[in-house]
Parts: C-alpha cells; sequence; structure tokens
C-alpha cells in the first residue's frame, strides 16, 4: 500500500511539473505548431491562420449571472 501512495505521489508531481512546463512554454509552443502547419500544408493562408491564433485568446462573456445583454449587465453590475 504505501508503495502505491508514494507512486501515485511521483505521478502527480510529475503531471503538475508537466502543467507547469506547458504554461512557460505556451508561446513557444503555439509559434512552434503554428510554423508547422504552414510548412507541411502549403494552401493554408498564413494571415487566417494568424488572426485566428491571435483572436483565440479573447474572449468576452456574453452571460452574466443570466443577464443575456449589455444593459442588463449594466443593471447587475449598477446594483452591485
Amino acid at each position: 500500500m504505501l508503495l502505491t501512495v508514494d507512486i501515485m505521489r511521483k505521478t502527480i508531481a510529475k503531471y503538475h511539473c508537466a502543467v507547469l512546463e506547458v504554461r512557460r512554454n505556451e508561446a513557444e509552443i503555439v509559434n512552434r505548431r503554428f510554423a508547422s502547419a504552414l510548412t507541411e500544408v502549403k494552401n493554408r493562408d498564413f494571415w487566417q491562420e494568424a488572426k485566428h491564433i491571435r483572436n483565440s485568446k479573447n474572449s468576452i462573456s456574453s452571460v452574466v449571472d443570466d443577464c443575456c445583454n449589455a444593459d442588463g449587465a449594466a443593471n447587475l453590475f449598477s446594483t452591485k
């Protein structure tokens, strides 16, 4: 039983290290995959792919506490 717990702790530690590594190198990973995708498939549009990558990180929520429009969200924030 003790051996199993030790193995689980090591596995969890390795997982957390891998997650941290990916978060630190996220931009480099995205750039590498972007370059390889463009070189492997010649009919891909560079500017369309760049726009997709640039816009994928920014998102604005359209629903705030069950309010689906800007006026409802503004009223909700003004009351709080």
